[in-house]
């Protein structure tokens, strides 16, 4: 399983071991102890029990997205939010029921509940992002405008953002599968449109990893294992993940990995697979990208830090060097 996935399972295991300390608590029982005092008889459920939920809880504001608790623990619609402006002392709340979302970007059109638990609540500009946790590989991602209304839901989880709001999220993966191949994608919440940023066609490192893992495949261990063991499609684990507002930039670590085609014990030992550790570097004006080694940045760039590859002067230098060979780049507005 992808280090990444592991570290999910953790935040939801914390998640359950909350979920039974907030199953007696009222909605009044969690204001008082996220230090809101003073809320009306008007806001709705004060005095019944709620589940699932997250807050965000700041100077500015606070907002607080959960369920009533039902029957047999089991989450139902509707997701009940209610915020609170804190400088203009108003209260607004919202109920959303028969929320769909397309799990998996570019599949099909079949599309899915967006129930889940609430692991966290962000804010960027004037949206706000609520992940709704499935399974420790996939999440529906809620975007509400600055009046709560639901502006799209995204089969994913965010990871970063920037500014001028657009969003870089984590596409979902089926937890029990073969490989976990991680996928990125940029959300513009202007324009309601998804672009994926990697993986990229054409990228070299991508290409030479597949026929390493090509030379290694064992049909009989793939059908005792129910490998599908295309090359392909292997598992990445992506981290790190640094934007650069000023420049319109980001950057992140990806590494390829060996599941679902031989034994981690076999790559290890086999010496064929060692180092699979990449950087990318993406500008949005239009959509272009550079990959490098990790071993290779502070030779070339004389950093390895990702935030000062990010930075103006290093990011001419990155963009100085020879371009993979890719379909035209695509704008990002």
């Amino acid at each position: 399983m992808r280090r990444a996935s592991s570290a999910l399972v953790i935040v939801v295991c914390l998640w359950l071991q909350c979920a039974v300390a907030q199953q007696n608590q009222t909605l009044a029982e969690v204001l008082k102890q996220e230090s809101i005092d003073s809320a009306p008889a008007t806001v709705p459920h004060l005095n019944s029990a709620i589940t699932g939920y997250a807050v965000l809880n700041d100077d500015r504001e606070f907002l607080i997205a959960y369920y009533l608790v039902a029957p047999e623990d089991a989450l139902r619609f509707p997701l009940f939010v209610t915020l609170l402006d804190k400088q203009k002392r108003e209260w607004k709340h919202r109920s959303l029921a028969g929320l769909k979302v397309k799990a998996f970007e570019g599949a099909d059109d079949l599309q899915s509940d967006c129930l889940g638990s609430v692991l966290s609540v962000g804010r960027n500009g004037v949206w706000y992002y609520l992940n709704l946790h499935w399974t420790p590989s996939a999440g529906c991602l809620l975007i509400l405008d600055h009046d709560l209304t639901v502006e799209q839901a995204l089969g994913g989880w965010s990871a970063a953002s920037f500014k001028s709001g657009l969003l870089v999220y984590s596409g979902n993966m089926v937890h029990f599968a073969d490989v976990h191949p991680e996928t990125l994608y940029l959300y513009n919440p202007v324009e309601h449109k998804s672009h994926q940023l990697y993986p990229q066609n054409g990228d070299p490192f991508r290409r030479d990893f597949s026929a390493r893992l090509a030379e290694v495949i064992d049909e009989k261990q793939c059908r005792e294992n129910n490998w599908a063991c295309s090359p392909d499609r292997f598992a990445s684990d992506i981290s790190q993940i640094e934007v650069n507002d000023q420049t319109r930039s980001l950057a992140f670590r990806a590494t390829f990995e060996t599941e679902g085609f031989t034994s981690r014990q076999y790559a290890e030992d086999s010496g064929r697979f060692d180092d699979h550790q990449y950087v990318y570097i993406y500008r949005l004006d239009p959509v272009r990208w550079r990959e490098f080694s990790v071993y290779d940045l502070k030779p070339m760039f004389g950093t390895d830090s990702l935030k000062e590859l990010l930075t103006p002067a290093k990011l001419r230098q990155v963009f100085a060097t020879s371009a993979p060979s890719r379909p035209a780049p695509s704008p990002v507005r």
